[in-house]
Order: C-alpha cells, then sequence, then structure tokens
C-alpha cells in the first residue's frame, strides 16, 4: 500500500491508478468542477475533474480531518 509521501512523487497517471485501487467514499460538486473523495491507505485523497475539459486537474492528498467536513453534510444519520 502506497503511503502519503510516496503517493506526492508520483506522476499523474500513477496517482490516478493509486487511487483507483483506493475507496470511493463520496462526491461533491464545487465551482464547475466535481469533486470525488477516496480513500488510499491511511490517508484521502480528493481527485477534482472538469467536466468541460473533461479532464482531471488536481490530485489533494491529506490526513486532516478537518478536510472531510463538506462530505459530512451529504451523510444521512437516522
Amino acid at each position: 500500500m502506497v503511503d502519503i509521501y510516496a503517493f506526492i512523487a508520483m506522476n499523474e497517471a500513477e496517482k490516478a491508478c493509486a487511487v483507483g485501487d483506493g475507496t470511493y467514499l463520496g462526491g461533491r460538486f464545487e465551482n464547475n468542477t466535481i469533486i470525488q473523495l477516496y480513500g488510499v491507505g491511511d490517508f484521502y485523497v480528493e481527485v477534482f475533474f472538469d467536466p468541460l475539459i473533461n479532464k482531471i486537474t488536481r490530485f489533494r492528498p491529506f490526513k486532516t480531518v478537518t478536510l472531510l467536513e463538506p462530505y459530512l453534510k451529504n451523510i444521512n444519520i437516522i
């Protein structure tokens, strides 16, 4: 399993493969961008996708729980 530092050092294609091996956790839409959250090993990765150009524009790996907040509002607990 890849760690966050190895992930940061990867090229874009390698990052896409690593995310593909991860677990999809949720998604959101912000500023005309689709942002999908994945669990990869012991960290999270946000994948930013621009549907206008049909391309991933950014990967943001992180460990901090604070960055999970935008996804928590989409969880219904009943």
